[in-house]
């Protein structure tokens, strides 16, 4: 049975008028290789967001976010740990500020098969006087990221596969663009670093402590 996947990024500031094109790049290549996709673009609301995603099997989306929420059009609230819906059996990648910190943890307790993001700010360099389409400096960045999707989707690699290899390529750019541009190289080495992947049945011992602090509970 193919895989339903959801692809979503609005439209509505500088970075997600990037992300919304590069995901709906990755969209439209999906459709063109036989994959069943749901696109979700510029404006959607949260609940138009949180119905698609109990329809889907991979959750791929863009947009701001913060260690505990990820938000869609205008900085609406998608998810939190409290209104994260259909999220158990699923796989999520989120090209989102933060929310590797705890949201993504978050997911993988509450049945998230896997989770790919990013735990500090996801930064790019773009060329202000390039439309986006054109504009060479922002393309790294972004097509690193649509990476991960075109090699678990297309290519059948595993998610952990999939970000070492994304982790992999961002040092490789940030290498080469040592000599061509010194900004852009740090950056790339930056978002590597902060690429992050959680599997469910995978949480680290320490964090199980942690959270049972913080629950009052001591969990083995």
């Amino acid at each position: 049975m193919s895989l339903i996947v959801l692809v979503a990024s609005p439209s509505y500031d500088t970075a997600t008028r990037y992300t919304y094109h590069y995901k709906k790049l990755l969209a439209e290549k999906l459709v063109t290789e036989g994959k069943a996709v749901i696109w979700l673009g510029e404006r959607y609301s949260p609940d138009v967001f949180r119905d698609f995603s109990c329809a889907s099997d991979v959750i791929v989306a863009a947009g701001h976010g913060a260690p505990n929420k990820f938000t869609g059009y205008n900085g609406e609230l998608i998810w939190d740990p409290d209104t994260l819906g259909c999220v158990r059996n699923r796989g999520v990648h989120l090209l989102s500020c933060l929310t590797g910190q705890n949201l993504g943890k978050e997911i993988v307790r509450k049945g998230g098969k896997w989770f790919i993001g990013y735990k500090e700010e996801f930064v790019f360099v773009s060329d202000k006087s390039k439309r986006i389409h054109e504009d060479e400096l922002a393309r790294p960045f972004f097509e690193i990221d649509n990476l991960i999707d075109e090699r678990i989707l297309l290519h059948k690699w595993s998610p952990k596969r999939a970000y070492e290899f994304a982790k992999k390529k961002y040092s490789e750019l940030g290498e080469k663009f040592l000599e061509i541009n010194t900004e852009v190289s740090s950056w790339l080495f930056w978002n590597g670093e902060n690429l992050v992947f959680y599997e469910r049945g995978k949480e680290r011992f320490i964090d199980k402590i942690i959270r049972a602090i913080r629950r009052g509970i001591f969990e083995m």
